[in-house]
């Protein structure tokens, strides 16, 4: 659970990744923007999950399509302010 600024991008390794679908992302803070997801840091945006405004742990989703194999999956945060992510959860069939 760490504070991510805007425009920073938090990297995850490595997921082994069939046929996901959907992302949950977990968050909590101020903010008003969205978490892009990619599989390499530059590469083409493959889910924008929308965040608003909360206090409390929310999860918030969004469609997904991340091609099958291993990746790694990173998280950027647009939208200004300064949220706490606080996890993510790929849905598909998972090794």
């Amino acid at each position: 659970m760490e504070y991510i600024p805007d425009g920073a991008t938090a990297g995850f390794k490595y997921f082994d990744c069939r046929n996901v679908t959907r992302i949950d992302i977990r968050a909590r803070g101020y903010m008003d923007g969205c978490f892009e997801v990619r599989i390499s840091p530059d590469g083409e945006v493959l889910a924008s999950v929308p965040v608003t405004e909360y206090n409390t742990w929310e999860t918030f989703s969004a469609p997904c399509r991340i091609p099958d194999g291993i990746h790694a999956i990173y998280i950027t945060h647009n939208g200004g302010r300064v949220p706490t992510l606080g996890g993510f959860l790929l849905h598909g069939d998972m090794s």
